[in-house]
């Protein structure tokens, strides 16, 4: 089970994260950072588009390339495909989303990896006869890395993101048991409700946002209403 905060950030916000002091009781694991660019179709049946589906089948097209921390200053709103010397791989992903008052998101997700063009036009071509149409569309670049809470090692997973253009946001998703019966690994959270805490204790404590700075409205809503 992923658990997920956003949030708007300014470039000093940014640079606070990239260069993570220990003192906020967190820190980077620098051989994890990537640059990213994903472009992902989400479908639902019919493509109904007057509610935003819970449950979404999502084809992601991703490239991605390491970055030495330090040594490189990018703009993750001009992230483009072509920055990549790597071929792209493509994901299919299923995923059970809910989001709480706070804009808290838990996603129960199942991904595989498409690994040619024909497994990927097969598998359009089986949701176009099933009547799943896209609804969404969006490009997202992004920089990844992963953080690690230094008393526990309970560990983050951080994206300074911009979608459509529109950024940069603050991605953060740790991980916990979607049921009692699931094994917790020693990076996971035991719970849900603790997976929040570690959010909301990372966003205060590294960026200074609390609940009342979280952008709550999910993807689609966001392009929206900045859009208009």
């Amino acid at each position: 089970m992923e658990v997920e905060m956003k949030a708007w950030v300014s470039p000093m916000q940014v640079d606070k994260l990239l260069s993570l002091e220990k003192s906020t009781g967190f820190k980077i694991c620098t051989l994890d950072i990537e640059k990213l660019y994903k472009k992902d179709v989400y479908y639902s049946f019919n493509g109904d588009v007057l509610k935003e589906p819970k449950r979404i089948i999502r084809i992601r097209t991703e490239n991605s390339a390491s970055i030495e921390q330090g040594k490189e200053t990018i703009d993750v709103c001009k992230i483009s495909p072509t920055d990549f010397k790597s071929p792209a791989r493509t994901y299919l992903t299923v995923k059970e989303r809910h989001t709480d008052e706070s804009g808290i998101e838990t996603n129960e997700e199942y991904e595989s990896i498409l690994d040619n063009i024909e497994t990927k036009n097969t598998l359009t071509k089986v949701l176009e006869i099933a009547n799943f149409k896209p609804y969404f569309t969006k490009s997202k670049g992004s920089i990844s890395f992963y953080v690690k809470r230094i008393s526990d090692n309970k560990k983050l997973h951080c994206e300074i993101v911009a979608v459509n253009g529109l950024g940069p946001l603050l991605e953060v998703e740790v991980f916990a048991p979607a049921s009692q019966y699931d094994i917790v690994e020693d990076y996971m959270c035991g719970s849900v409700a603790d997976a929040k805490e570690l959010l909301k204790e990372f966003f205060w404590k590294v960026v200074q946002i609390n609940e009342d700075g979280l952008e709550k409205r999910p993807w689609p809503d966001i392009i929206k209403d900045l859009s208009s």
